[in-house]
């Protein structure tokens, strides 16, 4: 009888329905993580982004086009942010200060862009868990 409707949100997990984990927690991993490790060949941008757009595809998100699309957004922010810096020259301004101001940018972006991508994989989440409980019971 189940069958029967279809929530057009509602997620379609495959065969890796094991491994999908609630965003919010890649979100903290991403922030907490590099604390103490710091992966190596900027995996501290990477990693979260393939890990989001993993458990988006896991989950069978109906909005994985969307979350894939903000990461290349933020990735291409990231890129033209570095590539603005490196050509802004200000004379009053230490080199270590700009490098600071730079470096709140970056993570600001980072963020924000893992910040839109579990913000759209949230909805869907929560909809798989509640059918998964549905049918446990």
């Amino acid at each position: 009888m189940r069958d029967e409707y279809q929530i057009i949100d509602e997620p379609k997990p495959g065969a890796f329905e094991q491994y999908i984990l609630d965003p919010s927690i890649i979100l903290f991993l991403s922030i907490v993580v590099p604390l103490f490790w710091i992966p190596p060949f900027h995996g501290r941008v990477w990693i979260p982004l393939i890990w989001l757009w993993a458990n988006g595809y896991f989950l069978g998100s109906p909005t994985l086009k969307k979350e894939i699309s903000f990461g290349i957004l933020g990735l291409l922010s990231l890129i033209l942010t570095l590539v603005l810096f490196s050509q802004l020259s200000i004379t009053w301004l230490p080199k270590e200060s700009l490098v600071a101001y730079l470096r709140t940018i970056l993570f600001g972006i980072f963020f924000f862009t893992l910040y839109m991508i579990v913000s759209l994989q949230s909805a869907p989440y929560a909809i798989h868990q509640y059918v998964k409980e549905q049918n446990q019971s």
